[in-house]
């Protein structure tokens, strides 16, 4: 993980504000490091959540003014943006404005990293798995406010699967477990949504 200064995002370091902030996340999502060093994510199913997965070329354009828009006209003026590591949690304050949005993308991307709100538990989670796969998942009504139309989502982002010969078969499994399994399972079913 690089080092930075950054401009617009602000590193916490409040061992409470920290706890808090794990607290809130684990109602969503856990990430545990497996054998061989390669982390595991499990996503949650929340109450009346939807996931849809996002190529890294559509969530710079057009989702992520999407996302961005839609955030700003619920009310949201801050972010939190957690880097998934094995014993400890680095997050940092995304003030919600294009620039703080891409300076935690471009600054962080490599890393498996999730941006989220909420007070109790999230209100929806924006998981980025490697700079390749970005996961948007919430209650169905702010995701369907986001992309207007979630299958067109799906179906840009199977277009993307088709061109990405490497990691087609992965791909894929999420698209079909976002799409088919996720929205009509149980409350608390685990989806691992890592290679």
């Amino acid at each position: 993980m690089s080092f930075f200064q950054p401009q617009h995002i602000q590193l916490i370091t409040d061992p409470q504000e920290l706890d808090k902030i794990d607290e809130i996340l684990s109602w969503a999502i856990r990430s545990q490091v497996k054998p061989r060093h390669s982390l595991e994510i499990i996503l949650f199913k929340l109450s009346e959540w939807v996931a849809v997965p996002i190529s890294y070329e559509d969530y710079l354009t057009p989702y992520l003014h999407q996302i961005h828009q839609t955030l700003l006209s619920h009310g949201y003026q801050e972010l939190w943006g957690v880097v998934l590591l094995e014993k400890s949690i680095w997050a940092y304050k995304v003030p919600l404005s294009i620039d703080s949005l891409m300076e935690f993308n471009t600054r962080l991307g490599g890393e498996c990293t999730v941006l989220f709100s909420g007070e109790a538990e999230p209100d929806f989670t924006l998981i980025n798995i490697e700079s390749e796969l970005y996961i948007l998942s919430g209650k169905k009504q702010l995701i369907c406010e986001i992309f207007e139309d979630i299958d067109q989502a799906y179906n840009s982002f199977n277009k993307f699967v088709s061109e990405t010969p490497m990691l087609k078969t992965y791909l894929q499994r999420i698209a079909h477990i976002l799409q088919h399994n996720y929205e009509n399972s149980e409350i608390g079913t685990e989806f691992r949504i890592t290679p």
